[in-house]
């Protein structure tokens, strides 16, 4: 998982890849915003599972200003078939009613 930070360290984006520089390579080319891309931090986890649910919970708790996924009301359903696919249950906040984010449970191994 990854945090970009433009040069004030204010957060742009979270992320996750196996590859980091790749996936920044890619964003390079993809988002505007990478233009203000300054710092880079990466954290490793054993397994994308768990590099998954840290990214969310990254998103939903640090706000970072460029990111859409993980927010509420981003269209759950097409990040839940793709984390359902990691093995991991999705279930709705316990948020206010209309919360539409998502929160992650393991399952037991």
């Amino acid at each position: 998982m990854y945090r970009i930070c433009d040069r004030e360290g204010a957060l742009l984006y979270v992320g996750m890849g196996r590859n980091p520089a790749a996936r920044w390579a890619s964003h390079s080319e993809q988002h505007e915003w990478w233009q203000r891309a300054a710092r880079f931090r990466v954290e490793w986890f054993a397994t994308r599972k768990e590099a998954a649910a840290a990214e969310l919970e990254a998103i939903r708790s640090e706000d970072p200003e460029c990111n859409i996924y993980g927010r509420p009301g981003w269209g759950e359903y097409v990040y839940s078939k793709y984390m359902q696919k990691l093995g991991m249950d999705w279930q709705p906040s316990s948020g206010q009613e209309g919360d539409r984010h998502v929160t992650a449970s393991q399952r037991s191994e």
